[in-house]
């Protein structure tokens, strides 16, 4: 039901907008999908997310990070919130070459989203190799893979809430 839901509601979005839905929770369904494919966007062809996320609906925020337990300044972080409060990109940079994407919500189980994300590489980049049940590799045209992978965050987290969901890309290095 999920697979249905997200594929006929990016398709008919054409990938460019957060999704109006009929309930929350299939906002947040089809909102993960998009700024999932919005990160794959910015991360693997170097689309500016500014222009990615801004250009479907997402609200740009930055938040200072204060200092780390040697007095060293963090710097900010980067955000793009879906409507609603559905879900939130944070990435590296906004405007330079991506090196982070990560997609979180508080409304999805880890296996749901998990089913989304999966869902969603899979359409987008059909030769994606599964590295386990929660992980994926993409090849890119850099040479490297684009490492994909979802997980819980618990109670050591800094800046997020223990129980949100998250989908983390990174490059190996």
């Amino acid at each position: 039901m999920i697979r249905m839901t997200i594929f006929a509601s990016v398709a008919f979005l054409g990938f460019g907008q957060a999704a109006p839905a009929q309930t929350f929770k299939e906002a947040v369904q089809m909102n993960v999908g998009l700024a999932t494919t919005l990160c794959l966007e910015v991360m693997i062809r170097r689309t500016p997310a500014v222009t990615a996320f801004g250009n479907a609906g997402f609200v740009y925020r930055s938040a200072d990070r204060g200092v780390n337990n040697y007095g060293v300044a963090l710097g900010p972080d980067h955000y793009f919130d879906a409507p609603a409060d559905t879900v939130k990109a944070e990435l590296d940079t906004p405007n330079d070459i991506a090196g982070i994407c990560q997609v979180l919500t508080t409304h999805l189980s880890e296996t749901e989203l998990t089913e989304i994300v999966a869902e969603t590489i899979f359409r987008v980049y059909p030769g994606a190799r599964v590295q386990g049940p929660n992980q994926w590799f993409i090849d890119t045209p850099s040479g490297l893979p684009l490492i994909v992978g979802t997980d819980t965050i618990g109670t050591n987290h800094r800046y997020e809430v223990p129980g949100t969901v998250r989908v983390g890309m990174s490059y190996p290095g």
